[in-house]
Parts: C-alpha cells; sequence; structure tokens
C-alpha cells in the first residue's frame, strides 16, 4: 500500500491554481497548517481529508494517493523484480516481506524475495538484509522441485549462498560453499579471487587464479568465433554491429599478444589465426576488401609461426604457474595446423567470398 497525501494535496491545489494563503482561507485553517499538509510534517484530521476531497471534486482514496499492490502471485513477482532491477531496495525489502508472509510454500516467491535482498544488503551494506536473504535461499532449496527455470539451478542457489557468506566476512565458509559447488571450474577465478584477499591463503589462489584465466581465454576464443558467425549469418548488413565484432576480435587479438610471453610461440596465436580470418570474411562482406587483406596477411604470419614450431599446451603464457601447467591442456577443432585450419575455413566461405581464398593463396606462394 502507498500513500500519497502531501503530493496530492500540492497537485490539486496547484491544478486548482490557487495559493497555499487560498487554500488555507477555503479550509479555514492556517497557512503554516497547509505547508505542513505539502510537506508531510503533518497529516491532516479525517474530517479535514473528507472536506478536501470535496473541495477538490475527488474522492478520500484519490486524494490519499491510496494504491492498493495486487495480492496475485504474477503481480508479486513481477514487483519484486522491477524493484530490484530499479535498485528501489527499501520498498523492495518491504515488498519481499510481504511475498514471503503471502506465498511462503511458493518456489518463485521465495527465490525472487531472496535475490531482492541479496542485492540490497550488498549494494546497501546491510548485512541483516544479507543474512536473510540467505534463510530465503536455503528455503528455496527446499521448495526447488517446484522450479521451472532452466536457468535456475541448487549450484546456482549454493553459489549465491557462497557470495552471501563472503559478502557478511565470513570467508572460509563461503569459499568451501564455492568449492563444493565449482562444477565444472565455474567458480575458479572467483575462488582465486578471495583467496587472494586472505593474506595466509594466498599461495593457494594462485592455482584458482590460473585455471580462471584459462576458463576465460577459452571462452573469448568462443565468443568471439559465435559472434562472427552470427553476424555473417545474419541477413542484412548493420555496418555498425558488424565493426563491433571485428573490433572485439582485435581487442581479445591484442590481449592474447599481451599475455604471451615475448618471444615465443602459443597455443594462442593458433587461436588468433582462427579469430582473425573470421574478422576477414566480416570485412569482405562490408566491402572493405582492404581491411580483410589485412587480416588475411597478419593471420597468415601467426599460422606460419605456430606451425613452424607448434606449441599445444601452455607453458608460453605469463601468470600460469607450474602448479596448473600440470594439469593445463588445449583441444580444437580448428585443423593438425594453423595453415590448415584457415584455409579449412576460407573454403567453407568460398561459395559466398571467393577472392578471400585466392588472396589466401596469393600470401602462401609468395613465401614458397
Amino acid at each position: 500500500m502507498q500513500v500519497q497525501l502531501a503530493e496530492m494535496i500540492r497537485k490539486f491545489r496547484r491544478e486548482k491554481n490557487l495559493t497555499q494563503e487560498q487554500l488555507a482561507e477555503a479550509m479555514g485553517v492556517t497557512v503554516g497548517a497547509v505547508s505542513k499538509w505539502e510537506s508531510a510534517a503533518s497529516t491532516p484530521d479525517v474530517s479535514v481529508i473528507m472536506e478536501l476531497a470535496d473541495f477538490f471534486c475527488t474522492s478520500v482514496d484519490v486524494l490519499l494517493g491510496y494504491r492498493q499492490q495486487s495480492g496475485s502471485l504474477a503481480d508479486t513477482l513481477k514487483n519484486l523484480s522491477r524493484l530490484r532491477k530499479a535498485k528501489e531496495y527499501e520498498e523492495g525489502k518491504k515488498e519481499a516481506q510481504k511475498a514471503v508472509k503471502r506465498f511462503p510454500n511458493n518456489f518463485d516467491a521465495v527465490f525472487q524475495s531472496a535475490s531482492l535482498l541479496q542485492v540490497a544488503g550488498l549494494e546497501q551494506n546491510d548485512p541483516a538484509a544479507s543474512r536473510r536473504a540467505e534463510e530465503l535461499y536455503n528455503r528455496a532449496l527446499e521448495l526447488f522441485g517446484q522450479n521451472t527455470d532452466p536457468d535456475i539451478s541448487q549450484v546456482s542457489i549454493r553459489n549465491s549462498i557462497a557470495c552471501i557468506a563472503i559478502v557478511l566476512g565470513e570467508m572460509d565458509r563461503g569459499i568451501e560453499l564455492l568449492k563444493q559447488n565449482n562444477v565444472e571450474g565455474l567458480n575458479n577465478a572467483r575462488i582465486g579471487q578471495t583467496l587472494a584477499q586472505i593474506p595466509e591463503r594466498r599461495k593457494e589462489a594462485d592455482i584458482y587464479l590460473g585455471k580462471g584465466l584459462l576458463d576465460t581465454l577459452a571462452s573469448l576464443v568462443m565468443l568471439c568465433n559465435g559472434y562472427v558467425n552470427f553476424a555473417e549469418g545474419a541477413e542484412g548488413e548493420d555496418e555498425e554491429e558488424l565493426s563491433a565484432v571485428r573490433e572485439l576480435t582485435l581487442s581479445v587479438c591484442r590481449l592474447f599478444d599481451e599475455i604471451k610471453r615475448p618471444g615465443t610461440v602459443s597455443v594462442l596465436d593458433k587461436f588468433q589465426t582462427a579469430m582473425l580470418i573470421g574478422n576477414a570474411v566480416l570485412a569482405e562482406k562490408q566491402g572493405l576488401c582492404g581491411e580483410a587483406d589485412a587480416y588475411l596477411g597478419r593471420a597468415h604470419s601467426l599460422a606460419g609461426l605456430y606451425d613452424a614450431s607448434p606449441e599445444p599446451g601452455m607453458e608460453n603464457i605469463r601468470l600460469l604457474r607450474p602448479g596448473v601447467l600440470k594439469t593445463a591442456s588445449s583441444y580444437d577443432d580448428f585443423g593438425q595446423s594453423a595453415r590448415e585450419g584457415a584455409e579449412k575455413m576460407l573454403r567453407e566461405n568460398v561459395k559466398e567470398y571467393p577472392r578471400l581464398l585466392k588472396v589466401w593463396e596469393g600470401y602462401c606462394d609468395e613465401k614458397e
């Protein structure tokens, strides 16, 4: 429920083009009384509220600005989501409390309330909200059989509880929860980040940070390739989108150059070859032949360096320590050699972009 009497008195007075003095005279009160009503410093008696409603030709409900929130589950969930996204945490905490009282045995209501309280606790440094969020997440786990959202899993809920523990300063508990739910290395980076904040556990952080780095590098390659394929296959030509994808790929290539040990060959060179071929395809689609040729030239140079001394391992990537390198390995379907993979990509696109393969073959002929 929301009551906005002060705002509504001011609104109706202005709509009638009245000054506070004129309204005070009409109601038989002092100007100071009207001023306090409109600043919410005081509230008129019920009888005066009724007189005001009659004077403004409206109902008491309208004058109060009363708005009853819908009690339906769907509207409750929508409101919780809205308040969380709008960061209206004070109202959100009240609505979460109401939602849990109304629907204590509904997974969605409990989970959404926990999510709102979690971010409120984090952004407002409110330990009480954080602890209540953890309680509700545990309740959501009990009700998990009702869940129909594929993006929510028991692992994701437990990881949220772990994050709450860390926010509350219970670092060791949070780390152990993250480790217990580190499915396929999902939490490597977060575990490493948290361990690095604890002086006596910083050495332990190293292996998790290294694994997290490898996870990130692999994800970046997949993201770039995915965006290239999506943009190349899209109908029409959105120049801004195509350029953004090419810039993303170039940014990742620059990162790979920075993270590789100077003067060495790395599997990152092979990955760059693939990404640059993708950029050449996009540039050709945009009619930027000069840029497409430059991408092909850079890809050809990297492929030659890699194939001359192939290094499928991760030894030449900086920041990776021996403990990580013992278990690190690289697999791809690009091809046994970087050059073979590049030619495969170009042949797959030869129907739409025949010029690219000819340019590539020209670079190869120059080197032979």
